[in-house]
């Protein structure tokens, strides 16, 4: 695994939640936080997991030298989510692809 593409991917994906305008400024309640379900999908919207919990925590385990997972699926969640804006949110998709690939 190279921890810089992954890096740069991270901060990719980013971007293009800032780019169509999915990136949020203020943090979710804490109780968005509590949630036990895959990808907190019972107390957040998809883009917000992204932004507040999986980049977040991706970052934290590249800085400090923490074993990353093995195996990543990220991006069928994305699929499912953005199934009826796939044209839209294709740019998305991707960066997820991508870094799913990276665990691969």
């Amino acid at each position: 695994m190279d921890i810089n593409i992954l890096s740069s991917t991270l901060e990719q994906l980013k971007e293009e939640l800032v780019s169509q305008s999915l990136w949020l400024y203020e943090e979710p309640d804490e109780t968005k936080f509590r949630s036990t379900a895959p990808f907190c999908c019972d107390t957040m919207d998809f883009h917000e997991w992204l932004q507040f919990v999986f980049i977040p925590k991706m970052n934290y385990m590249i800085e400090n030298e923490m074993t990353l997972p093995s195996k990543l699926a990220i991006a069928p969640m994305g699929e499912v989510v953005y199934r009826n804006e796939l044209q839209k949110r294709e740019k998305l998709i991707k960066i997820l692809q991508k870094i799913d690939s990276l665990f691969m």
